[in-house]
């Protein structure tokens, strides 16, 4: 009778584990042997934190499975490669489809060629919750909303895109609403976070946006701002969110920009040193708990990236103090101390890259003469803007020994062959870091584009945060290298 109790346990265990899983799955029709890539992050939405990647490779009947290892809710990124993009149109038309996911989910999807070109339907646990996230996002994320709120923002007033951003967050809830019973509570939960969110992302990023656009000052009204007082401002259960990140950001920006209005100082705002410190000091008692250590987090890690090494270094002997999450405190100083190796090594880091005509160009061609490197991207807008600068710099410097390298981050050659001749009129010397195996990113420390490097004639890097193109200063830093002997 023991035995048989034991028996009836382990299989009850077993039973329970098995049911714990979470599990993507699916079978894409006509094709094999290509690759679906997923990633998510578990806990926070910060850049590489707690990030988890798997790959796996259609079979011969063209079936996929991957399990996740989940504790809590995650927002989970399945990406499909070109092949399938062309044969399919994606889940969506887009190369990546964010899925919602909870302990215990086993999501199957069927690609199949009746569906091409429209939203996918998914079964199994968690179905309900990802029809209506693809459908959402089918219905309010595609190119059409975003070129739609595009021209909004540069043609109407500050009262118009505000009576915009309500109307679009007004029809998101509606659509919501009318299909909310058959959804989970957290799904639910995570929805309502991430319209609210993402308007109030919109509301305060749209006078740093809307200047950028005009060249000039713009007026808001004398209550604009009041929609931040319907805003839940700390959340510790929004932290896996990146529209909670990035309503964190612009609302320590805003908040800056408040307080350097008010001691008069708004001149200091165009110092990158000056405004991402502030930023830091601001999080420090502006938000409790978690969310004062996530926000702290995402200004050093800024801080890392931005800042002259030294001032850096400050920041991070002081974030050290101040974090009680161990893991976020771990995650930033690993990052600041990548970045320490990179600066102290001998030589910069040696790759070997295809250009756009498929020839191998190595960064050890260069020896003898200073390379100004650029890591960008066809879909960065701050990357473009820096184009015209970028050839105006170039041509400059045409008669001298400086080499102007431009590495793609790209994931479609046709994208960056497209760009090239774009923005660029085919000029410059131009690479692509996705067929590589060399890593790139990772060996250079990367968390984010536009990001600029001058390496020396000898090899070694001067500048991991070099200044961009359209700052003056960058030409006389660059002839400041040429000079060294």
């Amino acid at each position: 009778m023991r035995n048989v109790f034991f028996l009836l346990t382990a299989i009850l265990l077993s039973y329970n584990a098995n049911a714990q899983k979470t599990i993507i799955s699916g079978k894409i029709t006509n094709l094999k042997d290509e690759k679906i890539k997923i990633s998510y992050q578990k806990g926070m939405a910060l850049p590489e934190f707690k990030e988890v990647k798997k790959e796996t490779t259609l079979d011969s009947t063209g079936n996929f499975t991957m399990e996740l290892d989940l504790d809590a809710p995650a927002v989970v990124t399945i990406a499909f490669n070109e092949k399938i993009l062309l044969e399919f149109g994606g889940l969506t038309g887009h190369s990546e489809v964010q899925l919602f996911l909870e302990p215990g989910n086993q999501i199957f999807v069927d690609l199949s060629p009746e569906i091409k070109g429209e939203p996918s339907t998914f079964k199994g646990k968690g179905a309900e919750n990802n029809n209506f996230l693809l459908q959402f996002n089918y219905k309010f994320l595609r190119g059409n909303i975003y070129n739609v709120t595009k021209e909004k923002l540069a043609n109407a007033s500050s009262q118009e895109y505000l009576l915009f951003l309500d109307s679009l967050a007004s029809a998101q809830l509606t659509f919501f609403n009318k299909n909310a019973a058959a959804l989970s509570p957290n799904f639910k939960t995570y929805i309502t976070n991430k319209i609210n969110y993402q308007n109030a992302s919109d509301k305060l990023f749209y006078p740093v946006e809307k200047r950028s656009i005009t060249q000039q000052e713009v007026q808001l009204p004398a209550d604009y701002y009041k929609f931040l007082e319907k805003v839940q401002i700390q959340n510790d259960d929004a932290l896996y969110m990146w529209e909670y990140f990035s309503f964190i950001d612009y609302l320590l920006s805003y908040e800056v920009e408040q307080q350097a209005k008010k001691a008069q100082q708004k001149d200091s705002l165009s110092s990158v040193s000056y405004y991402q410190k502030a930023k830091y000091n601001l999080a420090k008692s502006y938000f409790t708990s978690k969310t004062r250590d996530f926000a702290l987090a995402s200004s050093t890690f800024m801080i890392i990236d931005y800042l002259p090494f030294a001032e850096a270094e400050i920041v991070v002997s002081d974030f050290r103090n101040q974090v009680a999450h161990k893991e976020l405190a771990d995650y930033v100083i690993k990052h600041f101390e990548e970045r320490r190796k990179l600066l102290e090594s001998e030589i910069a880091p040696a790759f070997t890259l295809k250009d756009a005509k498929e020839k191998d160009v190595s960064l050890k061609d260069f020896r003898g003469k200073v390379v100004y490197m650029c890591f960008w991207a066809s879909w960065c807008e701050p990357c473009k803007k820096e184009v015209p600068y970028a050839l105006k710099l170039q041509e400059q410097f045409k008669e001298k020994d400086v080499v102007f390298l431009y590495v793609s981050t790209d994931e479609s050659d046709d994208l960056w062959k497209k760009a090239i001749r774009s923005h660029f009129a085919g000029k410059g010397l131009h690479v692509i870091s996705k067929k590589s195996a060399d890593n790139i990113q990772e060996k250079y420390n990367m968390s984010g584009i536009p990001a600029y490097f001058i390496i020396d004639r000898e090899g070694k890097i001067m500048d991991d945060n070099a200044n961009r193109p359209s700052e003056e200063i960058t030409a006389k830093v660059l002839d400041e290298v040429l000079n060294i002997k």
